[in-house]
This record gives structure tokens, sequence and C-alpha cells, in this order.
């Protein structure tokens, strides 16, 4: 068994925990108001992105690593039918890889809204 730092990560199979966190610091970091692991109206939120203090989106957190399957949210499943009930946009986070891509991209969701 290879339970080396190195080993994890090198494989892009790093727990969504670290994900979340690591997406959650850029946030932080950039002002961008966001709570983890919110639970509502049965429903559980990995990430919840706010804007003028009211949901904006919902960043969905998954770990296929960089060589699985990366199906994301069945768009007829019963996560995404509740998810997309809210009316605000899912972004899906598939690895670790992919946290300052989806960053970037909720970034400029962020800043259509504000020059609508």
């Amino acid at each position: 068994m290879n339970l080396s730092y190195t080993h994890i990560t090198k494989y892009g199979k790093v727990p969504e925990a670290n994900i979340q966190a690591e997406f959650y610091r850029l946030c932080r970091q950039n002002g961008i108001p966001v709570l983890l692991e919110v639970t509502y109206d049965h429903c559980r939120f990995d990430i919840l992105v706010f804007r003028n203090d009211r949901p904006f989106a919902i960043v969905e957190v998954k770990n296929f690593g960089t060589k699985g399957s990366m199906r994301g949210l069945k768009k007829t499943g019963r996560q995404y039918t509740k998810y997309k009930k809210f009316g605000i946009p899912i972004i899906e986070l598939l690895n670790s890889r992919q946290i300052f891509t989806r960053f970037n991209e909720l970034q400029i969701m962020l800043q259509n809204a504000d020059n609508q």
C-alpha cells in the first residue's frame, strides 16, 4: 500500500475535502462570500457561493481524479434535479486540477452579474 502524499496527489486523487478547502480559500482571498456543506430544504451543497447576501451559485465537488470518469452530475439524476429547482448556476468541480479553472469561471459569472 502506497499511502504517501506524493503518490496520492500525483494521480489527482486529492480528497474532496481538500478540493473544497482550496476553492473556499480562493473565494475568501478574493472577497467572495462562500460557505461549505450547507444543508437546506433536503439538499446538502458542497459549496454555496453568495452575492448580495443571496445564494448565487452551487459548487458540486466530486473527485474522479485525472484518469477516471468525468461524468459529473447526471442531468436526470435526483441530486441535479433538486439543485436545479433553486434556479442558480451549478458549477461542477470534478477533480483538483479544475480548481483554478472553475474559480475563474465563477469570477466571470460574478462580474457579468455586476455588469447587469
